[in-house]
């Protein structure tokens, strides 16, 4: 019963997800949602996304900026708290991507290995699960990779506001 029952939470879209990624660029602070219906399509026996406003599907993305930080070198970097809403393929990846912010890493949506921070793989981390269990709530929370940890300690924090959500994060 309960296995039956978190499948149709998601179904239903009542399960909440919450993510934290590493983008390029700063991220504006100020809460964004983006809605950007999402095509998937595979190549070569891989998935891939993209907007398309025609033939997509409905997508949602609530996020915001948490931290701002300074690349080795230059360039700037957002440390991005985000919710989805839906759970389409590779959807904080496109979307994130489409607005000119590319997660670090992802060498099918961005630019690939980020050598300055040695990130390895995309930044991208499952944070939080909730869902209902017997009429109860129950949080999932997992604490960031290990082996994301020391790109983040690669970088500089930019502000004030961000200093604060780094000594959270630590």
């Amino acid at each position: 019963a309960g296995l039956h029952s978190t499948q149709l939470q998601f179904a239903a879209r009542r399960v909440l997800k919450e993510y934290l990624c590493l983008a390029h660029g700063l991220v504006q602070p100020a809460p964004k949602t983006l809605q950007m219906p999402l095509r998937s399509f595979v190549v070569r026996g891989s998935a891939r996304s993209l907007v398309d406003t025609r033939m997509g599907k409905r997508a949602a993305t609530e996020l915001r900026a948490v931290r701002h930080l300074l690349l080795p070198g230059g360039g700037c970097l957002s440390l991005v708290a985000v919710r989805i809403h839906t759970g389409r393929t590779h959807q904080i990846r496109v979307h994130l991507s489409t607005e000119g912010h590319p997660l670090v890493g992802d060498g099918l949506y961005g630019t690939g290995h980020c050598a300055a921070i040695g990130a390895s793989r995309t930044f991208l981390h499952a944070q939080k699960l909730c869902l209902e269990v017997q009429g109860d709530r129950l949080d999932i929370n997992a604490p960031l990779a290990a082996d994301l940890r020391p790109a983040l300690n690669a970088l500089v924090v930019l502000d004030t506001r961000s200093r604060l959500a780094a000594a959270i994060l630590k």
